[in-house]
């Protein structure tokens, strides 16, 4: 296991872009795990960019608890990126080949979905023939967006570009 502890402004740049091969991994507000090797882990305090570029291998990433600034690229592969807690910024990149691009849940329109945990700014860039999920289904809240070509906005708060 990897631990990595900065003062609070620092930026942190991990690059698997030589792996062509499939991996999943999670990042939650202290750790990344699946993408080291069998059982390789990295724990990590005081990031405030963090910067994580995948290889060419399709890739399954779940973000469960982030803040700052998040950069993600994934490469040209087939990709699922699950974006289920954020705050700050998060910038996603997955490149070529069809994505797709859940939020709020794994599971959709199952009752469990829950934008609450997603806030800030998420900025995605795919290839256009990504598909996108957004699942609230799970709150007990009303919530109301707009949507437009080129955004979605939720009031509570969460922006997707």
């Amino acid at each position: 296991m990897l631990t990595i502890n900065g003062g609070g402004t620092e930026t942190l740049t991990l690059t698997d872009t030589a792996d062509g091969s499939f991996s999943a991994g999670t990042l939650t507000a202290s750790s990344l795990t699946g993408f080291f090797g069998a059982g390789g882990s990295m724990n990590y305090s005081g990031i405030e960019t963090m910067n994580l570029s995948l290889g060419n291998g399709g890739h399954t990433l779940t973000i469960s608890g982030r803040s700052g600034v998040t950069n993600v690229s994934t490469g040209s592969g087939s990709d699922t990126i699950n974006l289920l807690a954020a705050g700050g910024t998060t910038n996603i990149n997955a490149g070529a080949g069809p994505n797709t691009f859940n939020l709020g849940s794994l599971v959709f329109n199952n009752g469990t979905g829950v934008m609450d945990k997603v806030q800030g700014t998420v900025n995605y860039t795919g290839s256009g023939t990504d598909t996108m999920n957004v699942d609230d289904s799970g709150s007990s809240t009303p919530e109301t967006g707009t949507l437009r070509a080129g955004s979605l906005r939720f009031f509570d708060p969460v922006i997707i570009n």
